[in-house]
């Protein structure tokens, strides 16, 4: 069950990663995989989803062992480590790097 949810936290973080654009702002349109806008009941679809699957991950995280925790932790080292790598900003250093 760890393995499986490290696989899976790994490969969101991936495919956060290599998403060929992320929203800076509530108001900017979402895009598909090909860059193009999104349709507006789509996008609402989208948002949706998302919603849903946030509170889906919020209970998948309040459901975790004290070591499935520290296993969270050490994924999420990893990934900094990965963004810093790749040269993204630091969190709250998005709005400076305007």
């Amino acid at each position: 069950m760890v393995r499986i949810a490290a696989v899976a936290l790994l490969a969101f973080a991936a495919s956060a990663l290599a998403a060929p654009h992320a929203r800076r702002d509530a108001n900017e349109p979402i895009v598909d995989f090909d860059g193009k806008p999104l349709a507006e009941a789509k996008q609402k679809e989208f948002l949706d989803l998302e919603q849903q699957g946030n509170k889906k991950f919020d209970e998948l995280l309040a459901s975790y062992t004290d070591k499935q925790q520290g296993i969270e932790d050490e994924l999420n080292a990893i990934s900094e480590k990965q963004r810093v790598l790749l040269g993204f900003p630091e969190e709250g250093e998005e709005g400076a790097a305007k």
